[in-house]
């Protein structure tokens, strides 16, 4: 909607799709997801033989440009700032970010089980999702693939010192959705006084701004805890 949500499939033109583009006063990325979620229904209706051709793969149609931000990382000195302006018990969290490039969900949905000290890897099998705010679930990490990461002697040593200090907390959270049948338990290496699992928007507010503000760490987008998957 509103361009192309009334018409049939075989009503759709490429100079629809452009006129659809035309319309979409969006942000670039969100501009290039949606054009990729409509092209791949013209895809599959093109293989289930109920179009010809896939309109958006037209010569004349002007995909959404693709920018690439070059990728700047942090200074040594700000991920030590991070790391001791964080209250002990999150401390980890940056290092678990910076020492093994996980993204955040998945340093919240890390386990103690996942991380195999002896062969020095570590198992990356969740992340911690949310949905409406405050409804949490583990789900697969991004593009649902799992994956296996180096475990530095610094991350281990540091790791180990942290379980002792702060043990593990069982947290059972719906695997994918909400309201899913499907109920699984992780033995959190990071989690709330509550003992459960953290909340992004939680962290993000209350622990990770307050943290860049004490060390004078500018608070933007590319200054979120991503960041420390770069460095």
């Amino acid at each position: 909607l509103p361009v192309i949500g009334n018409l049939e499939l075989r009503q759709i033109k490429p100079s629809t799709i452009q006129k659809l583009l035309r319309s979409m006063e969006l942000a670039e990325t969100y501009r290039r997801v949606i054009f990729s979620n409509v092209s791949a229904i013209f895809s599959a209706a093109v293989d289930d033989d109920l179009i010809a051709k896939n309109p958006c793969k037209a010569s004349s149609v002007t995909r959404p440009a693709t920018s690439r931000r070059k990728v700047v990382p942090w200074p040594a000195e700000w991920v030590s700032s991070m790391h001791g302006s964080l209250p002990a018990k999150y401390r980890i969290a940056v290092t678990l970010g910076s020492g093994l490039g996980l993204r955040q969900g998945e340093v919240f949905g890390l386990g103690a089980e996942d991380v195999d000290f002896l062969r020095g890897v570590v198992e990356v099998r969740r992340q911690v999702k949310v949905f409406g705010g405050n409804r949490l679930v583990f789900g697969l990490p991004k593009g649902d693939k799992t994956r296996t990461v180096p475990l530095p002697d610094s991350v281990a040593n540091e790791l180990g010192a942290h379980l002792s200090a702060f043990p593990r907390r069982d947290v059972t959270l719906p695997w994918g959705t909400p309201d899913a049948d499907r109920r699984t338990t992780a033995g959190l290496i990071l989690a709330t006084r509550e003992r459960s699992a953290l909340n992004r928007n939680y962290f993000n507010t209350r622990i990770w701004k307050p943290g860049q503000a004490r060390v004078g760490i500018e608070q933007s987008r590319d200054n979120g805890m991503h960041a420390l998957r770069h460095w």
